[in-house]
């Protein structure tokens, strides 16, 4: 997942897309509502406040310097410069981001629109990859949380069992966002 943030963020990161977010209403009887807000982001600060509204630094040690970097530069100059990851100093860098282009473009479709196949571009699917990848993050961090809680095998107490059920009913609303089984 942390690859394809870092993928999406250098391919698209400058993409202004427009997005749906769920929001959930409580009135004074205590109903909840959902409704559906549309906005227009761009996808590199889409997924930089997704991250960090849940606090979310990556695992991999050379994704999180490119994620800083990408970030920093987004910030200083509010666009995303391809050549200084390409040329980076740090040859680990350099190598994944070449890799993540040079993966992209051995990936390209031929001409199916001569052929009366309608292919979406990928800019055409980022309002769904970009929140199902964040998605996808948040979920697998819950099952590893409860994972942990799990493997202690020890009485829990009051405020544990419910922390675990959050986390678990979490997990559930999360699968139910990407359309999956759990």
């Amino acid at each position: 997942m942390e690859k394809e943030i870092i993928r999406i963020l250098l391919l698209y990161g400058n993409e202004e897309v427009n997005f749906t977010e769920e929001v959930i209403e409580v009135n004074e009887d205590g109903k909840e509502t959902i409704s559906n807000k549309k906005y227009q982001n761009l996808v590199s600060a889409e997924i930089y406040l997704h991250l960090q509204e849940d606090e979310i630094e990556f695992t991999n040690p050379i994704f999180q310097e490119i994620y800083s970097e990408i970030i920093h530069q987004l910030n200083q100059f509010e666009k995303l410069g391809i050549n200084s990851f390409v040329n980076h100093k740090n040859t680990d860098v350099a190598s994944i981001v070449t890799s993540i282009l040079m993966d992209e473009e051995k990936h390209q479709l031929s001409n199916w629109e001569g052929k009366n196949i309608e292919v979406k571009s990928a800019v055409e699917v980022l309002p769904k990859a970009v929140p199902d990848v964040i998605f996808n993050l948040r979920r697998i961090l819950i099952d590893r949380l409860i994972s942990e809680f799990m493997q202690q095998g020890k009485e829990y107490t009051n405020e544990e069992k419910e922390e675990i059920m959050s986390y678990n009913s979490l997990r559930i609303r999360l699968s139910e966002k990407l359309k999956r089984v759990v």
